[in-house]
Parts: structure tokens; C-alpha cells; sequence
């Protein structure tokens, strides 16, 4: 009987993964980023996750057959970021507290390798199996692989009462700063984001614009705008199942930093009364911005869309976005409408961007595609682009 159970449990897996479109939908208005398709398979050639039948388990499923902690020996940089008086962005308070963040580096035997620059996502770190794997792939791709911890994660000491969040990108501008002065100016650097660190990354991306010293981007599960994350969580059926487990990752970093927090003037109670994403960054990460209302956060953490301002139209490096249309955090649709409208007000040449967007995958597309973690769809895709522009540049 529970034979029989299995094998049917298996043929609705396979069925249901079946039915998902294995074509890959591209959208681009650059000439540029076209060009560069030809050299994509792995991304044309997307296959669906095997056995997992919705977005919500393919978002878990990146959390399973870690790789081997031997084939991640990193080493750890501490880098103290001094006070900064003087931002050059928003999502940010007028004057940024003092901190502590680190680099994770798995170096390569030659110096002149090209680099990934790892941002994690929400709550993740270098510890992150999904991260490793990526970290793993990359490396064995030829690369030497760097992982930005913000502060408070993978360990790092929180020194002062501040954080990280989708539109924070200070402490980003100076850790491409910092490895930039470790592997030289010539060397080609490939910024790789997942969900959180997509869109800070992308936001960095935009900001900087021509000066920016990223040779590409690569972003899976980047919003664009915030404001239409939010409002899926906040508003639709899967957003209020995977709403609450956003909130609970939140809270338990709150937790961890409590004292501090509080003896900083933050309303902990508030806080830690927040049942959803909105409630908690309303309370701690608006305020801790320089933001009145977590409204005015999305706003300003978004790169396009939600009425916030176009900073696709700065976007300067070759930038490639991978969405899932059954994402349960940040589905496709998001990141699409707020790119076609971009582009639509946006005047003179197209950016350098293109946007991919498969049927399923879940949150990040990192979920394993077979027994060996580097098959890990999300992988071979960062290995194919980083070939198709980083690596190409030292041929």
C-alpha cells in the first residue's frame, strides 16, 4: 500500500512538472544583449525541476544536497566600513553608521582569474547551501569566487544598530571598491545576486551607470519594483503562504540583535508584533533607511516602477535577469511590467539588459536538477554567462 502510494505521489509529481513550458521567454530591446543569446543554451534550454511540482517547493529545494564542506574552504576577510557622512544614494539614512562586513573568497591558483562577486539573499550568507553551490560551480568554472556577507550575517558581528535591505547600497559601493583593490582594475568582475542581493545589486548596477566597475550582472528573482513584490505578498493566495516565513527569517534576526536594537530607540515591541513583511519593515528596516513609511522604502529600493525613478535608463553593463512566473516571493510579471514600462519612458538608446523568464523554478531557480549539486540549473547558467562576457574578456 504504501508502495502504491509513493509510485502515485511520483506520477502527479512528473505529471504536474510536465505540464510546465520549457520554452524560456526573452525580453530585450538591446541589440547588444540579442547578440549574446546564440551563446546561451543552458539558458534556452531550461528544464523544469523534476518531481517538484509547484514554486514553493522548488524555492525550498535549494536548500538540499549541499555540497561538500571541503569544496568550500573560504577565506574570510573582515572589512570595517567606517561612517559614511555622506551617501550617494537613497533607501539610505543622511549619515550611514559604522560596521562590519566580510568577503569570503575562494581564490584561484592564477592571480589574473576573473572574479564573481556574491551578494546572498534575504537573511543568507556564504553559509547558504544555494550559495555554496553557486560558489562551487563558478570556482570550478575557473573563477575566483568572493561572497559579501552584510552585516549581521555568516557570522559577522553587528557593531552598531544597523542593517541591510533591497535598496541599501553603500556598503555594496564599497566592497566593489575593496575587491577591485584586491584583484586590480584589469581583472573582469561578474556580480551574481539572488532575491535580496539581486535587486541591491542591480540598484548598484544602475546607480553607477557607465562608471560602474562591474564587467556584468547576473540577478535571479530581482523585483525591479518593490512595490509590486510587496503588494504580492501582501495580496495574493501564495504570497500569504510564504509570507509568514519571510517574517519569521526577519524576526530571528531581530532577535538576535534585540538589545542593541532597542538601546538604539527602535519600537521593539512594534516590531516584534509584525505578522507580515509590510508590518516589519514599516517598523525597523523603513526607519532604519531615513524612510517615513515602508511605502516610501519600496519606492526607493525599487530600480523601476511603483513610481519610483527610472534607473534602468543608467544600466551600462551587459545585465542578465532570470524570473520564474510561479516565483512565490517576486513572480515574473513584477519584474516584466516594471521593465516594460521602464523602457517605454525611457529615452535614447535600450539598456544592456535581458530579462528571461521560465514557467517554474521557484524563488532564485537554484533547486538541484540531479544528484550533483554543480547540475543545479541556476548554476550552469552563472557558468554560461560569466563565459558568454566575464571570461571572454581575457581571451
Amino acid at each position: 500500500m504504501l508502495t502504491t502510494l509513493i509510485l502515485l505521489l511520483l506520477a502527479l509529481g512528473v505529471a504536474l512538472a510536465l505540464r510546465y513550458p520549457r520554452a524560456v521567454q526573452f525580453h530585450t530591446e538591446s541589440e547588444r544583449m540579442r547578440s549574446l543569446l546564440p551563446r546561451l543554451l543552458k539558458l534556452r534550454r531550461y528544464e523544469p525541476a523534476p518531481l517538484l511540482p509547484t514554486g514553493v517547493l522548488q524555492s525550498m529545494a535549494a536548500e538540499f544536497y549541499p555540497p561538500d564542506a571541503a569544496a568550500t574552504p573560504f577565506r574570510r576577510e573582515l572589512v570595517r566600513l567606517p561612517a559614511l557622512d555622506a551617501p550617494r544614494s537613497n533607501c539610505c539614512p543622511p549619515a550611514v553608521p559604522a560596521g562590519v562586513v566580510s568577503l569570503d573568497w575562494l581564490e584561484q591558483r592564477d592571480d589574473r582569474a576573473p572574479t564573481a562577486l556574491l551578494c546572498p539573499g534575504l537573511t543568507s550568507s556564504s553559509d547558504s547551501v544555494y550559495i555554496r553551490r553557486v560558489a562551487v560551480a563558478l570556482h570550478a568554472a575557473g573563477l575566483r569566487v568572493v561572497v559579501f556577507n552584510p552585516r549581521s550575517r555568516g557570522g559577522v558581528p553587528l557593531e552598531t544598530p544597523f542593517l541591510y535591505s533591497a535598496g541599501f547600497t553603500e556598503d555594496l559601493r564599497r566592497v566593489v571598491d575593496r575587491v577591485v583593490e584586491h584583484v586590480g582594475r584589469s581583472t573582469p568582475l561578474l556580480g551574481v545576486g539572488f532575491s535580496l542581493g539581486s535587486q541591491y545589486l542591480l540598484k548598484y548596477v544602475c546607480e553607477e551607470g557607465a562608471a560602474c566597475k562591474l564587467s556584468a550582472a547576473l540577478v535571479f528573482a530581482a523585483p525591479f519594483n518593490c512595490v509590486g513584490m510587496i503588494n504580492h505578498l501582501e495580496g495574493s493566495f501564495v504570497g500569504g503562504l510564504v509570507n509568514p516565513t519571510l517574517v519569521r527569517s526577519v524576526q530571528a534576526v531581530r532577535m538576535e540583535h534585540e538589545e542593541l536594537l532597542a538601546a538604539a530607540g527602535y519600537d521593539i515591541e512594534r516590531v516584534a508584533a509584525a505578522k507580515g513583511m509590510y508590518a516589519f519593515d514599516d517598523a525597523a528596516i523603513a526607519p532604519m533607511m531615513g524612510c517615513p513609511s515602508a511605502a516610501e522604502y519600496y519606492r526607493q529600493a525599487s530600480v523601476c516602477g511603483g513610481a519610483a525613478d527610472n534607473l534602468l535608463k543608467r544600466l551600462s553593463v551587459p545585465t542578465l535577469a532570470v524570473s520564474a512566473a510561479n516565483d512565490p516571493i517576486c513572480p515574473a510579471n513584477v519584474a516584466v511590467d516594471a521593465v516594460r514600462q521602464a523602457l517605454r519612458e525611457a529615452a535614447g538608446p535600450p539598456p544592456p539588459l535581458l530579462l528571461a523568464v521560465t514557467a517554474s523554478g521557484g524563488h532564485g531557480m537554484v533547486w538541484p536538477s540531479g544528484l550533483k549539486a554543480s547540475r543545479a540549473w541556476a548554476c550552469e547558467v552563472a557558468v554560461e554567462w560569466a563565459r558568454a562576457t566575464v571570461q571572454s574578456e581575457t581571451c
